[in-house]
């Protein structure tokens, strides 16, 4: 939980939303419940009196639960169940608010102040007052990265891997962290996965079907430029090098994730990410005390790249027209010391 040393103005912001959903989520349910007849004109005076202290109430249980410090724009499944929680603890406030009402009156004939109706109907209003605008802010910023990706010429790509790997890029996607990439499918080699659709995006078939899922996407108007290999695809079983070649066969950029990583590879050298950007290759430490850019590198060659138990993968070579494009020197002389992106280098020997 934030101290509330830390809190900011968007904090607060939060907070008076929270209030505001309480406040009508309570005289919501009421007014319903009584249709707004006489039974509720008459216990309206003593519901404002109770209303300040139960919305004040309901702030500090926002703020117990996250929501007061929950970024609406990552809103996701736990923070959905904090919503469940804040809407059921108050509405256990209620009935002990009721219980207590009937007790405290001087007449044992006191009217019931809520009633179980009133409070079934709170809860189910509390947590659309809550969500409502949470979830409407997250896709709202999700449509916005889609629209962006789709009218600034993003590359179309297909991800290929087990879904659980590709979700992670898709979060990325969604959040704006990852640009320039839009995802148009998923290759899977997991029976489970076939047939279902990871974060809106279909999974296509499997790694042997790279080609005929090209073909059918190209006859549906959307030219797929790219594919995008996660951790799972590069497993040996996995058979990844008929994979890559049928990706070098149809002309496609290869990558891998992680696209914005420098790794250090088992005998020393460096892998460069697809998408880390010349600036951010320059200051890297361990970029720069190697010497990258100049002649006392060596590129492992163009056709093998590093697999996590020693062995040599066959990787398509990046093309001259999409290194311009990102900015990178696409030589492949050794002389130049050409920087290609998702490339292995190793250290010059001494």
């Amino acid at each position: 939980m934030t101290p509330l040393s830390q809190l900011t103005h968007r904090n607060y912001l939060i907070a008076a939303h929270d209030a505001l959903a309480t406040a009508f989520a309570l005289l919501a349910s009421f007014y319903l419940r009584f249709e707004g007849g006489e039974a509720f004109y008459a216990r309206l005076p003593l519901l404002l009196r109770i209303l300040p202290l139960f919305v004040v109430f309901s702030v500090v249980i926002c703020y117990v639960f996250n929501l007061t410090t929950t970024k609406w724009r990552f809103i996701s499944l736990p923070d959905a169940l904090n919503i469940l929680r804040v809407a059921s603890v108050l509405t256990v406030a209620l009935i002990v608010l009721d219980y207590a009402f009937i007790f405290g009156a001087s007449s044992g004939k006191a009217p019931v102040l809520f009633g179980r109706i009133t409070i079934v109907l709170f809860w189910f209003l509390q947590v659309f007052a809550l969500s409502a605008l949470r979830f409407g802010y997250r896709y709202f910023r999700y449509s916005r990265v889609r629209r962006h990706a789709q009218t600034e010429g993003a590359s179309s790509t297909l991800l290929i891997g087990r879904a659980a790997d590709a979700e992670v890029l898709l979060r990325g996607i969604e959040s704006g962290a990852i640009t320039n990439i839009w995802p148009v499918g998923i290759l899977s080699s997991s029976r489970a996965d076939r047939g279902q659709s990871i974060r809106g995006i279909p999974v296509r078939g499997n790694f042997d079907m790279l080609d005929n899922v090209v073909n059918d996407l190209v006859q549906r108007g959307t030219t797929v430029t790219r594919v995008i290999f996660t951790p799972s695809a590069l497993d040996p079983d996995a058979k990844p090098e008929a994979t890559l070649m049928r990706a070098r066969r149809l002309g496609l950029t290869v990558s891998r994730l992680p696209l914005t990583d420098i790794d250090e590879l088992p005998d020393g050298g460096l892998r460069i990410g697809a998408q880390v950007t010349n600036s951010g290759a320059a200051v890297d430490a361990r970029v720069r005390a190697d010497g990258f850019s100049n002649r006392s590198t060596t590129p492992w060659p163009a056709s093998t790249c590093g697999m996590p138990d020693g062995s040599a993968l066959p990787l398509a070579a990046v093309s001259r027209t999409a290194a311009k494009s990102a900015g990178v020197r696409s030589s492949t002389s050794r002389k130049r010391g050409a920087l290609m992106r998702d490339r292995p280098w190793r250290r010059a020997p001494a």
